[in-house]
């Protein structure tokens, strides 16, 4: 965790943009960030659907009283939308989940987005000092003879790891990634990673209502993509960069080298033993069949005869709490260091152009200040 200034030393911000281009990409980023359609945003302007179509490919130009009926509908300041905002590209972006609809994608990206803008500008701001002791590794994949595995092997040494991982958020944390909560109306996404331009490396929206031990493999996962994905010049369909990126998560827990003499052969007969491996290593049941298979150390039989097993226990889903409980820190420790040298939520929603009802839905357990009293709404 870096340091603070004092409040009265604060950076100066940037001016508000005037270019059109930008304010259109700002209107789209927070129509999609709201999650509604272009034809929600043009009836609720009282406006065609071609008139938001112009706003937000910069063909129309957006002030005054329109500015302010924007961002009325979009329910943030105008000072925001005259902001440019990042967007980074699909390779930054990444989903864990079977089903998800374009909305829904768009929204969590541009969530995403926005949260890593927000603890960016809210750094450079208060001009605090990110200390990251450990770096993101970038490899490409495709120049490895063991592929995934080599890399989660290779960031294992750099990051001098021995034996489980006992604390995965805080040495992702380390490296200069923020976790923050997934909105907490979308429980069909495990995570979303984006990585940004500024002191923060990447931000990963983690689902908290999962178990830990899946949870642990999702930001294992999160980080998989964001050593492989930037260099590897192969392309692979979603399903096998999706693959890929579990194949590391796998091996950055639990190295296979360190399981195979107790996984060869294992049956559900010795399940108390796979049970000792999964407390010792924070990885789940079904995981540690499946890598089991994988290496061809038991049958496709077994491995069929184990799922139907653990199936029957109720154990397929396993929602036991993991030897090694996943308990993000940086974005608390942060806010909290900006509220120990005097900002208010006055402060902080001033340099972020946001309201402090959104700063508290963003940052979620993360928020240090007293929390708002949930809004009644009409009848």
């Amino acid at each position: 965790m870096g340091t603070v200034t004092d409040l009265d030393s604060r950076a100066s911000r940037s001016p508000l943009s005037t270019d059109r281009g930008a304010v259109a990409a700002t209107l789209t980023a927070t129509r999609e960030r709201r999650g509604l359609t272009a034809k929600q945003v043009a009836d609720a302007l009282g406006r065609s659907p071609s008139y938001v179509s112009r706003a937000e490919s910069g063909d129309g130009s957006v002030s005054g009283a329109d500015l302010t009926l924007w961002a009325q509908v979009l329910d943030v300041t105008e000072e925001l939308l005259c902001t440019v905002l990042p967007q980074e590209p699909p390779e930054g972006v990444h989903f864990r989940s079977q089903a998800v609809t374009k909305r829904l994608q768009d929204r969590l990206i541009q969530h995403a987005n926005f949260a890593g803008w927000m603890l960016n500008r809210l750094h450079e701001d208060t001009l605090a000092t990110a200390v990251h002791p450990r770096s993101v590794p970038q490899l490409d994949v495709d120049l490895l003879d063991e592929g995934p595995e080599e890399a989660a092997q290779l960031v294992r040494k750099a990051w001098r790891l021995h034996g489980p991982v006992s604390d995965v958020a805080g040495l992702l944390e380390s490296a200069g990634i923020m976790i923050l909560p997934m909105p907490s109306d979308v429980d069909k996404v495990d995570a979303i990673s984006v990585r940004t331009t500024g002191p923060v490396t990447a931000v990963i929206l983690l689902n908290p209502d999962t178990p830990e031990d899946r949870q642990r493999h999702t930001l294992a996962h999160e980080l998989g993509h964001l050593v492989m994905d930037e260099l590897s010049g192969v392309s692979l369909g979603l399903k096998e960069i999706e693959n890929r990126a579990d194949r590391f998560a796998a091996e950055f827990l639990a190295p296979y080298g360190s399981l195979r003499d107790e996984l060869r052969g294992i049956t559900p007969a010795r399940i108390d033993a796979l049970d000792d491996l999964r407390r010792r290593w924070g990885v789940s049941l079904s995981a540690l069949v499946r890598r089991a298979h994988v290496h061809a150390d038991i049958t496709e039989s077994q491995y069929r005869y184990w799922f139907r097993t653990l199936n029957a226990r109720n154990l397929l889903r396993d929602k036991r709490r993991s030897t090694y409980p996943v308990r993000p820190q940086a974005a608390a420790e942060f806010l909290t260091s900006l509220r120990s040298s005097r900002y208010a939520v006055a402060d902080i929603a001033a340099i972020t152009a946001t309201r402090p009802r959104e700063l508290q839905d963003v940052f979620g357990d993360s928020w240090p200040f007293p929390r708002l009293r949930p809004q009644l709404s009409s009848v």
